[in-house]
């Protein structure tokens, strides 16, 4: 036997049905039936096994109104935490201002809602979650502006906020202090132009 032409022909669930089951309906259905089953029964011979992992894992029950994560109140890290971020000019685009924020590797996981202040008035911007040691960059918030009624400074603060800590499995603590950013700069490129 030549085993290139071996190799070449297909298995027998892949084969064209015979000639015999081909006038008949009922016979037909019947070797369908027998290659669905073959395949089915290759199919689950080749890839179906049983493996029993032992993961060790500890885990707690946090009893209800006590929070998931340890809230980290250490004012000695206050100044390592407002460090790590580099607050850009906010920009006036289309009638609408965009802050951008970079977090450079923090001391401790932050997890808080931004807003800006104008004056006395505060607009939510979103939520911004940065790990401990790592870097991101956040500029999805964002406020309308009237036109030529862009403030030339605005207040950001943040807010701890644990709830997008709280969905994550690797986040056990996080920065549990406000932060103001007071008289970040905002860019109009419209008002440069004229």
């Amino acid at each position: 036997m030549n085993p290139v032409a071996a190799r070449d022909a297909p298995p027998p669930n892949l084969a064209a049905p015979p000639a015999t089951v081909m006038a008949d309906a009922s016979a037909f259905q019947k070797w369908w039936d027998a290659r669905d089953d073959a395949q089915a029964d290759a199919l689950i011979k080749a890839s179906v096994c049983s493996v029993q992992h032992r993961v060790p894992f500890e885990f707690v029950v946090v009893p209800d109104g006590q929070p998931a994560l340890e809230l980290i109140d250490d004012e000695k890290l206050r100044a390592e935490v407002e460090r790590s971020f580099l607050i850009m000019p906010a920009q006036v685009q289309q009638g609408v201002l965009r802050p951008l924020i970079n977090c450079n590797a923090p001391p401790v996981n932050v997890s808080v809602r931004v807003f800006a202040r104008v004056g006395r008035r505060e607009w939510e911007l979103g939520h911004l979650m940065c790990r401990a040691g790592r870097s991101s960059s956040w500029s999805q918030g964002f406020f309308p502006v009237v036109a030529d009624a862009a403030p030339s400074t605005i207040d950001l603060i943040f807010r701890p906020d644990v709830r997008a800590a709280e969905n994550t499995l690797d986040i056990l603590s996080c920065w549990n202090r406000e932060i103001v950013f007071k008289d970040v700069a905002v860019e109009d490129p419209s008002k440069q132009d004229r």
